[in-house]
């Protein structure tokens, strides 16, 4: 149940964050702002399966 629950929540969320990245990187012009662009995704993408961790985690070894 808690795995149903993660992927109905995790797969869409990161596909919606990689379409915002993706596009805001390509509207970058100058290197430095393709470089933090790249830096937001590492970083957003670390933080959403982290929290996917603690989620699955809390979830899937209730009593």
């Amino acid at each position: 149940m808690a795995d149903t629950g993660l992927l109905l929540y995790l797969v869409p969320t990161a596909i919606i964050f990689l379409i915002l990245s993706i596009s805001w990187y390509k509207s970058e012009k100058d290197l430095k702002g393709k470089i933090l662009m790249f830096l937001l995704l590492v970083v957003g993408m670390a933080i959403l399966f982290g929290y996917a961790f603690f989620f699955s985690m809390s979830l899937g070894y209730r009593p």
